[in-house]
């Protein structure tokens, strides 16, 4: 028993040496405690914090929320604001916004409120969104083989070895290109290409009719899509469960040498709208 008495101390001992276990967050999350906020979705445009200082007031007193948006793309964000749509009890400053937030740059943020008058001790949440409008390209390389060519290269096994590159930007609207047949294509053939539209953060995107367009590569023809008119889409997208009704292309190659790589350009444009809110407790005076 002494001995057991004994190991029980030292294994109490060697825990309370341990340093504590950091707390992980998970991703695609909000991070939220009393007077603070921070949303890191998983694929955003931004990077946003909002803090609330002092973190509990008296009614009649102010209390100052900072905000920070960071521009996380390689693009500009266009028409950004924020603004305050329930302010719990609170009166005062409600709205910023700014022309553009540069690529990679940050803007800071601050609106003063004054809480109102309460009978019993209130918990807050002060309610915000912040909306932008953004716009990106996309490229994905089309790679044609004239029927020699092929043939040659699947006789030596080097069909694989053809450097077909594409893009795409960590961005909330995503939009996946898949084609009806592995690249690479044959010359003179028909193949079909697909669209599909997903919101991959957490907020509300829209996208307007026209508002997506395809510029072609010269190694294909007669390029026509379901619901693309001139090349743009021709109605608006609407998302159901974070997706959004897709598009089909179907397209005829052309090949002007053996080997033909060209790149189709897709060019996107959109708004996102991100609610959120920031807990601020309110004493009675």
């Amino acid at each position: 028993m002494r001995y057991l008495l004994l190991l029980a101390i030292v294994l109490v001992s060697l825990c309370a040496g341990l340093p504590e276990i950091p707390f992980i967050n998970p991703g695609n999350a909000t991070v939220q405690k009393a007077g603070m906020v921070i949303i890191d979705e998983e694929s955003p445009d931004v990077f946003i914090t909002a803090e609330a200082i002092p973190t509990e007031v008296k009614a009649g007193r102010n209390v100052n929320i900072y905000f920070e948006l960071r521009n996380k793309n390689n693009f500009d964000l266009k028409n950004v604001s924020l603004l305050v749509y329930d302010s719990c009890i609170f009166t005062g400053e409600t709205e910023k916004n700014i022309d553009a937030l540069k690529a990679n740059r940050s803007v800071q943020w601050s609106l003063k409120l004054t809480a109102g008058s309460t009978d019993l001790d209130k918990n807050c949440n002060v309610k915000f969104r912040v909306k932008y409008d953004a716009e990106y390209s996309m490229f994905q390389d089309i790679a044609v083989l004239t029927q020699s060519e092929y043939e040659q290269r699947e006789v030596s096994g080097t069909l694989n070895n053809i450097p077909i590159q594409s893009s795409f930007p960590e961005t909330p609207l995503r939009i996946s290109l898949s084609f009806s047949d592995t690249q690479p294509f044959i010359n003179n053939e028909n193949y079909y290409m697909n669209l599909d539209y997903y919101n991959k953060g957490n907020g509300f995107i829209e996208v307007e009719k026209e508002n997506i367009t395809i510029k072609t590569s010269s190694n294909i023809k007669d390029f026509s899509c379901n619901d693309y008119n001139d090349l743009a889409l021709n109605r608006s997208l609407k998302f159901i469960e974070n997706r959004a009704a897709g598009s089909t292309c179907s397209f005829t190659t052309v090949a002007a040498q053996p080997l033909d790589i060209k790149s189709l350009t897709i060019t996107a444009r959109y708004k996102y709208m991100l609610d959120n809110s920031i807990l601020i407790k309110v004493k009675r005076a």
